[in-house]
């Protein structure tokens, strides 16, 4: 593959076959995911022929968004003559990332068409609205009302049972309507109770027991299915 008597290339040689700059390949180098088999008599890189297709294998991870340090994770099984386990979840993990990824940028689609298409004159209220929710948008503020005010002695379980039904997941692919609900359940959860910063607490949880509690959120849980049921028929 290489003209050079000893079978090895210079650096600007590997770069020119990988169709890459020889600073990438200084890069790689440099970082120790591209070895150098040897140097000159003047103490420039020389490299095998098998640092092409390393090379290759390098750029095409990073091409897949892959950061060095899983790359290597990659390279160092390789070279130990592993299973693949490291590709495997190092491509699981950058799929996780992506769909992260892909679903905040929906959102924020969502959201600027919602700012887009309302009257002029609302726009700044809505934008301030929207604005205060994560383009990856987290359900922890419903979840800290709802614990906050449900009844301190009610039973883990029927928290987590009524925490299913009440607290609603943000959409994967929201339509404008969904990101401008959301926002306003955001606000709503997110200022006093009392507007001083009580308590949110109602006085007749004070009374309530254990059994009491989960009796009162069991029923009510059943009877927001009954409501929704009569609101989607309109």
């Amino acid at each position: 593959m290489f003209s050079s008597h000893d079978g090895l290339c210079t650096i600007g040689e590997l770069a020119g076959h990988a169709g890459v700059s020889v600073k990438t390949v200084r890069f790689y180098s440099d970082g120790g995911l591209l070895p150098e088999a040897s140097r000159s008599a003047g103490g420039h890189r020389r490299y095998g022929p098998e640092a092409v297709e390393r090379l290759g294998l390098i750029r095409s991870l990073r091409g897949l968004g892959l950061p060095v340090a899983e790359v290597r994770r990659v390279l160092d099984e390789q070279d130990a003559g592993g299973t693949g386990e490291a590709l495997e979840g190092a491509v699981a993990g950058r799929l996780r990332t992506l769909g992260s990824e892909l679903r905040a940028l929906r959102w924020r689609e969502a959201a600027l068409r919602l700012v887009r298409d309302c009257p002029p004159a609302e726009r700044p209220a809505r934008l301030r609205l929207v604005g205060a929710v994560a383009e990856a948008p987290s359900t922890a503020p419903l979840v800290r009302f709802w614990r906050a005010w449900l009844p301190a002695r009610m039973p883990a379980r029927s928290v987590g049972a009524f925490l299913a039904v009440a607290v609603p997941q943000p959409p994967e692919d929201p339509r404008p309507a969904q990101v401008l609900a959301f926002a306003r359940l955001n606000a709503f959860v997110s200022r006093s109770c009392d507007g001083r910063g009580g308590p949110c607490q109602p006085g007749a949880h004070e009374a309530a027991g254990a059994r009491e509690s989960a009796v009162l959120y069991a029923g009510l849980a059943t009877a927001y299915d009954l409501a929704g049921e009569e609101l989607r028929r309109g």
